[in-house]
């Protein structure tokens, strides 16, 4: 199965967008998952869809070969209470297993955890507020550096740079609750950036 996704494509002397149909990969719960154009992900006030270690039940899209890119933005929105138990963002996969949870929690703050560092797994959190769209950006500094920043207030904020245990393996998106509660996101625009030879 295929979604239609931008890779902006970067070089010295040009710069240009191209739509690709890119092939991806659902895990977790996959009903909760619709494709038209975006993707949504709903959970439900029944249960909890929670992804920490052992579990893997929140509903993800991973995107196939986007090692490949130096970065991934996504824009969503959530429908949910402000202080809802759920988390909705991007999701680095590395080499080794580990990963990485970027994203907002409810609609007030931003969070990046590392589940698999066990009592180190909080990287960043901030106060965002409740925004009407939420930007995150991820970008590859290095092999195994990363870089966040988020758009508000009409500009590029970078929030947190860390180092991952491996490589990037592959980038999604995620929608998680650990308690129970309802909540709806959806990712209206993923853009991968990829450096070309020229």
């Amino acid at each position: 199965k295929c979604i239609l996704d931008s890779w902006l494509m970067t070089g010295q002397k040009k710069t240009f967008t191209t739509k690709q149909q890119i092939r991806y990969t659902l895990k977790g719960q996959t009903d909760n998952i619709k494709l038209d154009g975006k993707i949504s992900i709903a959970l439900s006030a029944d249960r909890a869809y929670d992804m920490w270690l052992t579990k893997s039940e929140a509903p993800q899209v991973y995107f196939n070969r986007s090692e490949t890119a130096t970065s991934c933005e996504v824009e969503m929105t959530v429908d949910t209470d402000d202080y809802a138990p759920c988390q909705n963002g991007i999701l680095i996969e590395c080499v080794d297993g580990g990963y990485y949870l970027i994203g907002v929690c409810g609609k007030i703050n931003f969070e990046i955890l590392a589940p698999h560092c066990k009592e180190q797994y909080l990287i960043h959190r901030s106060y965002v507020g409740n925004l009407e769209k939420y930007k995150i950006r991820v970008v590859k500094l290095a092999e195994e550096q990363i870089s966040v920043s988020l758009f508000i207030d009409e500009s590029w904020t970078e929030v947190a740079v860390f180092k991952i245990t491996s490589a990037v393996k592959q980038f999604g998106v995620y929608s998680r609750s650990w308690e129970q509660c309802e909540c709806r996101a959806e990712f209206k625009q993923v853009v991968f950036e990829k450096k070309i030879e020229e």
